[in-house]
Formats: C-alpha cells, sequence, structure tokens
C-alpha cells in the first residue's frame, strides 16, 4: 500500500498558499506567472470563503501569501471573486519590477465587459512600486464599459503602497466599495522616485463611481506637482484621512469626516489645485477639518476653497509660526454654506463680510475680527424720557460679526414727541443710520419709527405715540466697530 502526500491547498475548499505552487518568497525568482495561475485557479474553484459573502451567484476563493518577498514582472489581474490574503504589511510584499510607469501591480477588472459584481478582498500586505526602473502604479479597479460590467462589494485593507506613480485608481461603474487601512507612502527603491510622484488616490469617473467608503487612508511623502487625492465619488464617505500632500474631493451628497493635511513636503503643489491646499465639490457635510503647519509659500490663494451647498463644523488651522499657515483660510463658491466652531492661530489673516457672501457663520469667534462670528445676548432698555415707560418682556440682540440686529419686544408705553430708548448693546459705528420699526400687536394704526445715528447707542426721534396696553415689537438693524 502507497500513501501520497497530499498539501492542504490541494482540498477542494480549502485556501490556497502560494509556496504550495512554487512562488519564491526570497525575491530573487519572478513569482508572477505563480501567482497569476493561483489567481486564475481560486477564481475557477469558487470554494466557500468565511472571510466574504457571496457576490454574483460565486462563493470566492483564497490565495494565501505567506510573509515573504515575492517579484513581480508583470500585474496580477483579477476578473471574478478572490480573497488575496498576506500575513501583513510588514511581512508580505510584492516588488514589482515593471519598467512601465502607467502600468499597475494589481488590476481589478482588465477592461473585461462581462467582469461584474468583483467582491472579495484584498488585504495583509504591501507592494513596492518602483521595484524596476520606473515609480509604476499599485492598484487598478476598472470597470471601462459602463451599463455591462461593474466592481461593487471589494474590500481593500491593511495594505501599504510604497513609491507608486498612483497609488490606487478607480475608474468606471466602480459602487459600494470600501478601501480602509492604506498608507500610501514613501520607503526605499530607486533613488528620486522615492514618494507619492504623481497621485496618491486617483478616481476617473467615466460610469457611475458612487457609495464607496475611503477611510483610516494615509498619504505622505508627497512629491513635486503630485496630488495626495484627487476624487470624484458621489455619496461617498472620506473618513479620518490625513495627508501632507494637496486634496481635491468631488462629492455630491457625500461625507467628509476627519481630513488633515499636515506640513506639506513638495516644493510646488500642481497648477490645477490653483493654490488651494483642499478643494472641496458639492461634498454636502464637512466635519474635523485640519490644515497644520501648511505654509502660505506653497498655498498661496487660501487653505480651502468650498463649492456647493456644504456643511462645514470643526474647522482647525495650527502653525507654528509665521507664515506656516495660509495667508486667506476660505474661498467659497456661489452657493450657500454653514460654517461653524472655526478655530485659528494669530498668524492667520481674518475673514470679513466679503468673504462670507452666501455663508451663515457661527461660533468662529477666532476667525474674523469684521463680520462672521455670531453671538447672542440680552441687553437693558431705558425709557427715561417716556412719560409712561412700557413694561420689557424681552430685549435681544444677536451680533453676526460687526452687524447687529436688535429686538424689543414690550406692552405698553406713552411718549412725547423727541422721546428716546436708551441703552443699545452696542454702539453705531457705521456712517448712516438705522432705522427702527416698532408695530403694535393688537392695532396694526399703532406703532412708531426711530433713528440710531452714526456713532449713537440710543434710539431717537421717536414720534408722540400712545400704545395704552397693547403688546409691541420693534426691529432695528445696524452696524458697530
Amino acid at each position: 500500500m502507497s500513501l501520497t502526500k497530499v498539501s492542504y491547498s490541494m482540498i477542494q475548499g480549502a485556501p490556497v498558499n502560494a509556496l504550495d505552487l512554487g512562488a519564491d518568497p526570497t525575491g530573487a525568482l519572478d513569482s508572477w506567472a505563480v501567482l497569476q495561475a493561483a489567481i486564475i485557479f481560486c477564481e475557477d474553484q469558487g470554494v466557500n470563503s468565511p472571510w466574504t459573502p457571496t457576490y454574483s451567484g460565486s462563493n470566492v476563493g483564497t490565495l494565501r501569501i505567506p510573509a515573504g518577498c515575492y517579484k513581480l514582472s508583470a500585474p496580477l489581474v483579477i476578473t471574478h471573486p478572490i480573497n488575496i490574503i498576506g500575513d501583513g504589511v510588514q511581512k508580505t510584499q510584492f516588488n514589482f519590477t515593471t519598467s512601465d510607469s502607467t502600468n499597475f501591480a494589481f488590476i481589478v477588472g482588465d477592461n473585461d465587459a462581462n467582469v461584474n459584481s468583483i467582491g472579495g478582498q484584498l488585504a495583509g500586505f504591501s507592494v513596492l512600486c518602483n521595484a524596476g526602473t520606473v515609480a509604476s502604479g499599485g492598484l487598478h479597479v476598472l470597470s471601462s464599459n459602463p451599463g455591462t460590467s461593474a466592481i461593487t462589494g471589494l474590500w481593500v485593507h491593511d495594505v501599504d503602497i510604497l513609491n507608486p506613480s498612483v497609488g490606487f485608481k478607480l475608474t468606471g461603474t466602480v459602487y459600494q466599495n470600501v478601501f480602509e487601512r492604506m498608507a500610501i507612502r514613501g520607503n526605499g527603491g530607486i533613488s528620486g522616485t522615492n514618494g507619492v510622484n504623481e497621485y496618491g488616490i486617483l478616481t476617473n469617473n467615466t460610469g457611475d463611481m458612487i457609495y464607496n467608503h475611503f477611510r483610516d487612508i494615509q498619504v505622505t511623502d508627497v512629491k513635486t506637482n503630485a496630488w495626495a487625492i484627487y476624487a470624484s465619488s458621489a455619496f461617498s464617505q472620506f473618513d479620518n484621512i490625513q495627508t501632507d500632500g494637496i486634496v481635491r474631493i468631488s462629492s455630491v451628497g457625500g461625507r467628509v469626516n476627519g481630513l488633515t493635511i499636515e506640513v506639506i513636503t513638495a516644493t510646488t503643489i500642481p497648477a490645477a489645485a490653483l493654490g488651494y491646499a483642499i478643494f472641496l465639490d458639492q461634498v454636502q457635510i464637512v466635519t474635523s477639518l485640519a490644515l497644520r503647519d501648511v505654509p502660505q509659500s506653497k498655498v498661496s490663494t487660501a487653505g480651502v476653497f468650498v463649492q456647493g451647498n456644504t456643511i462645514i463644523n470643526g474647522v482647525y488651522f495650527q502653525s507654528s509660526s509665521a507664515g506656516m499657515q495660509p495667508d486667506k483660510p476660505f474661498v467659497f463658491g456661489t452657493n450657500a454654506c454653514v460654517l461653524s466652531n472655526v478655530q485659528m492661530t494669530s498668524c492667520v489673516t481674518k475673514l470679513g463680510l466679503s468673504d462670507l457672501a452666501n455663508v451663515t457663520a457661527f461660533r468662529c469667534s477666532d476667525i474674523t475680527d469684521a463680520g462672521n462670528d455670531q453671538t447672542y445676548g440680552t441687553w437693558t432698555p431705558d425709557y427715561a424720557t417716556w412719560t409712561t415707560p412700557p413694561t420689557t418682556i424681552t430685549a435681544r440682540y444677536v451680533k453676526s460679526g460687526n452687524r447687529i440686529d436688535v429686538n424689543l419686544y414690550c406692552q405698553g408705553g406713552v411718549c412725547n414727541a423727541g422721546s428716546t430708548i436708551n441703552g443699545l448693546p452696542f454702539a453705531n459705528s457705521g456712517t448712516s443710520g438705522g432705522v427702527a420699526t416698532a408695530k403694535d400687536g393688537n392695532d396694526s394704526t399703532k406703532g412708531f419709527t426711530g433713528m440710531v445715528f452714526a456713532g449713537a447707542s440710543a434710539l431717537v426721534s421717536i414720534p408722540a405715540t400712545n400704545l395704552g396696553t397693547d403688546y409691541w415689537t420693534m426691529m432695528i438693524t445696524y452696524f458697530t466697530a
């Protein structure tokens, strides 16, 4: 009786181990052919996997890549559901030795009109993109036939992409995918190509790119004239993103939660950035935005450009010394925005009313001395000149920068012509007066008008008025220093 030794990977339904198929973990030999064959085998096998649910009626096979360094002379192409799982970014590494800067180490989709709903996951490895003669790309998720193919259900996590031309790129109809816990950065390789050479993240929205989730992503060592992120994906989320390069995000109905640019390592930024560190287009909600030591010499127009009806809550500008922040923090497009909870250091030029057209700003006391900090308060009217003073029910004001909106709600009162109401909360520093209008809530024929003259803190020129016991309101708007 003879026995045949069978590896675990040969058992139907078991994960496939790349070493069992002849991949070289030393990096001395090219492992591309072995690994591509293993990918095709796992795709055809359709085994049941505990990692990922079923997609498009097929179960997902798993290819295990144990610790080691694997040389790749050509891209690994994935066209069907599969899990490719390494032992971690510090243990499993692919060295991509191509001489083509436009190529990618991993291609999911490959222009196949029949590729649909890839699913599966890529996890637990790093890719050195400049192990050859040039820096190449890391990962390309590609569906170039809108309407007939789509990439969805893909989960890429715990992956480092080192020294890429483009870290990862999305093209075509790519929706409901998750990219998380990724670092796109510089590390070794060919001298002169260390770092992110063109784009950390790039999306070409030529199809239906929507509902994707990018979270816990770091893009650092961004080189001169390169982008950290240039992304367009509608109704998508960008959470906890940290870079040292320029960011542009376009996402109709999308969210950005936790985006930080800390220092800019490049000598110059891309000309297409127009002098902005962050460009936000049509993003619906933005929270926890931060610029730390982003020098004015590199971001010459403003820190953040905002286009679209956007709610921005929680912005932090920090600089360690003068010149280490943009001279102007924001530029807003023509659409209405809401800006709140902004903190800035003293070496940043303040914003005024002219910068904030169509912007509602509040709780931003550190951002302006000219017109966008909104505070509320009460004041005590003085009716000393009235024959019969009214009963004050409420006396409130809203201060929006240097604009003052005063409201007074009273009952009754009698005054002679020329009476005044003293004690307004702020003096009028405008060049012209403010006109007050008081309306009787019981009798529309009753009421009065008055003036707050430049330099005064009193309402004057009130005509003779008998309000009896009626309730009345008065409103006035003017400007202070």
